[in-house]
């Protein structure tokens, strides 16, 4: 609109250069009102007032621009009105916008046709359908990005649904194999060290790790508190197996729970597998770091193994050490050799 007005003033005829003024003025504040309403939403009947007033300032071509102009196919009220119809088909429907620009490039044909010295060529014309062009062009690019838009929407919400479900399986396959573990840690171990022959020589020892799994299986799904103490829950494992373990750098470590808790679960595992496996009396326990970086070092001086050929339906390196740690982001590194013993080494940083 800005350069148009200049260009409407600076070429209007001198005769009647108070009615391009006058036009002039009406259109432009008029513009600025549609504009205005339009950013607020749909303005049907906006529209068909705009249309209305470019329809009459189309008609009066011949008091606005020189007879010279439209000789050579010139006017500057044709790029008004046709950036006009081709800004109605973005922000209209197709009807509407389809009539407003036939009602307003039938009045530009019109008035540009009677303005024209008789005899003169009809390129002004020929000009003017053009705008007809323009406006189809861009009623077809605005359908052709409404339904792209809406294959978008469909390809996200689609993507979206995807994620979600797969988000859903991954919690329930976290659950159950959470679930599995806490089995396989607790009631399976115990039966299964009684099962061996490695029962404790103090039946109160066993007795208290049979309370402890049915503890653990009671109150499992339960929520958890913020934080816990790691030195304490290691602590706990360790009384509930029958040989000795050797704490070293056991202090006060605060951790958000579920982190503490794979750790000590993790850990507890390793201490049940020196019972059932290594065949030794005593285990060593390091414990070093802080709230964001933790390491803790089990090791045995037992019978050992070979890590390359436990089977992958042994739950216990799997899930319940490397599985937990993977969980909370953590690491899990199992070293042994038969006849050397073992460690598992398990580290987690926040960062």
């Amino acid at each position: 609109m800005p350069p148009t007005v200049v260009i409407a003033l600076l070429a209007a005829p001198q005769p009647e250069f108070g009615v391009t003024v006058a036009a002039v003025s009406i259109v432009a504040f008029w513009s600025v009102v549609y504009v205005a309403r339009l950013l607020r939403g749909p303005a049907r009947w906006y529209t068909v007032v705009d249309a209305g007033i470019l329809m009459v300032l189309c008609l009066g071509t011949r008091w606005m621009v020189p007879a010279d102009w439209l000789v050579a196919g010139h006017s500057w009220i044709m790029a008004f009105a046709s950036f006009a119809c081709v800004a109605y088909q973005c922000h209209t429907g197709l009807t509407l916008g389809l009539a407003a620009t036939a009602g307003v490039i039938g009045s530009l044909v019109a008035g540009s046709y009677t303005a024209a010295p008789a005899g003169s060529p009809i390129d002004i014309v020929i000009t003017t359908t053009w705008s007809v062009v323009g406006a189809v062009l861009s009623r077809s690019l605005w359908i052709l990005v409404r339904r792209g838009g809406v294959l978008a929407d469909r390809a996200m919400a689609d993507a979206e649904q995807a994620r979600t479900r797969q988000r859903v399986a991954q919690v329930v396959r976290a659950d159950e194999s959470e679930l599995a573990n806490a089995l396989h840690d607790t009631a399976a171990a115990t039966l299964l060290m009684v099962g061996v022959g490695r029962i404790p020589k103090d039946q109160q020892l066993l007795a208290a790790q049979a309370e402890r799994d049915m503890a653990v299986l009671r109150t499992y799904g339960e929520s958890l508190p913020d934080r816990s103490d790691l030195s304490s829950l290691l602590r706990a494992a360790a009384n509930l197996i029958p040989i000795d373990v050797h704490f070293e750098g056991m202090g006060p470590l605060s951790l958000p729970a579920e982190v503490a808790g794979a750790i000590a679960d993790a850990a507890g595992e390793a201490l049940n597998n020196v019972v059932k496996h290594a065949m030794v009396d005593e285990v060593f326990v390091r414990v070093e770091g802080h709230e964001h970086e933790v390491l803790v070092v089990i090791v045995d001086r037992g019978a050992g193994f070979s890590v390359d050929r436990v089977p992958e339906t042994r739950r216990g390196l799997r899930e319940s050490i490397h599985g937990r740690m993977e969980r909370i982001r953590g690491h899990a590194y199992v070293a042994s050799k038969v006849g050397r013993g073992t460690s598992v080494r398990l580290e987690w940083t926040d960062a």
